[in-house]
């Protein structure tokens, strides 16, 4: 868990001492959408930060928390828990390349790469969380979008249980400044 500290540390050092030519550099994105796995939905939501170093491509940080309040069989990190609230917490080192940078339509792709926090169950599980995702940005404005993205996530716990993968479907709204 150090190691992540450190490079969260890391980050910011590197997002103010590249040099950046894009007319707005920065980015926060809010959204919504459900994280699917073993064929059951469960709400989430996230807040992802994003730095562009140049005209297509921006690294960033995530935080999309996932409510996970049913008993999962089979080993998955919410095993026993029912009659429990669960939450997954990833929080996410993003790096991302954006297409069509002169459009209002920007397709993109972007990987995730961090430690997760399980609260709620009990114990203290290391977690370590990989995600590739793709969407679109609409620029309602010069500042102003809307976002859509799905993702491809897997968790993979130290212990030897069966961890909970399946894609994220989400949607929201941001601002770039």
């Amino acid at each position: 868990m150090r190691k992540y500290l450190i490079l969260f540390l890391i980050l910011p050092t590197v997002i103010f001492a590249v040099p950046n030519n894009t007319r707005t550099p920065h980015s926060v994105e809010l959204r919504g959408g459900i994280s699917n796995s073993d064929g059951k939905s469960n709400p989430m939501v996230s807040f992802l930060y994003q730095y562009f170093m140049n005209d297509n491509w921006a690294i960033g940080f995530a935080v999309q928390p996932i409510l996970v309040s049913r008993e999962v069989r089979g080993g998955s990190i919410t095993e026993n828990a029912a009659h429990r609230t669960i939450t997954l917490i990833p929080i996410d080192f993003t790096a991302g390349y954006f297409f069509n940078m002169d459009s209002a339509l920007q397709p993109f792709i972007r990987g995730y790469i961090g430690p997760a926090i399980v609260q709620g169950a009990g114990s203290a599980e290391q977690i370590f969380h990989l995600g590739l995702g793709a969407g679109l940005r609409y620029f309602v404005t010069d500042e102003i979008f809307l976002s859509a993205e799905l993702s491809g996530n897997a968790f993979a716990l130290q212990e030897k249980t069966r961890p909970q993968n399946g894609p994220f479907f989400q949607v929201g709204a941001g601002i770039s400044f």
